[in-house]
């Protein structure tokens, strides 16, 4: 199923799941990287692939790089339509699902920006683990605060860790022990 492409054949920029359920990338012929991740129904993933000619694609799930492969491959211009959810190729490929906030640049991201933008759009707040967690974010003045926490992505069972805090207009920081946690992901809630 198709999810967006400026597709000609061998000259493809073509961003797709495939049967086996995972996000392929290609660009021109035979290049190509697949996600480790096996997308699953009623899920969302934040999906991110780059391409820099003659050097390297690379393939992000939910701000991590899943896949990279170099590359010696320069695509030529095209006058095909950049399609979202089905291709101009490659007819009847048309993707069962939902596609939200697509964006093109005109550079390559860096591992840091994909994982930034990914923690932005998620609503997590993004955090190194050690024997304790600070956890860090921009405040608003008169706006409140409820940073939560879970164990794992797939749980939807989200804890509050303290009370509200009101914010200052500055940067605010929560320091959180992580010494009997496995792991913690954080998120960061406006409350009334």
């Amino acid at each position: 199923m198709h999810v967006l492409g400026k597709s000609q054949l061998n000259n493809d920029l073509d961003f797709q799941v495939e049967t086996d359920d995972r996000i392929h990338f290609y660009i021109g012929p035979g290049s190509t990287v697949s996600s480790l991740t096996v997308l699953q129904t009623s899920i969302w993933y934040h999906v991110v692939a780059t391409y820099k000619a003659n050097s390297q694609i690379q393939l992000f799930i939910n701000g991590v790089r899943e896949a990279s492969a170099s590359i010696s491959v320069t695509r030529a211009a095209n006058s095909n339509p950049l399609t979202i959810g089905w291709n101009v190729v490659f007819p009847g490929r048309f993707l069962h699902g939902r596609i939200d906030q697509v964006r093109v640049f005109d550079a390559v991201s860096s591992e840091d920006r994909i994982a930034d933008i990914f923690t932005v759009e998620s609503g997590l707040v993004r955090a190194r683990i050690y024997p304790a967690a600070e956890v860090c974010w921009s405040s608003r003045t008169n706006e409140n605060y409820q940073l939560q926490w879970v164990s794992s992505l797939d749980s939807t069972n989200w804890v509050n860790l303290g009370t509200p805090l009101q914010g200052t207009g500055t940067t605010m920081c929560i320091l959180d022990s992580t010494r009997a946690q496995e792991k913690q992901f954080y998120r960061l809630q406006v409350v009334p």
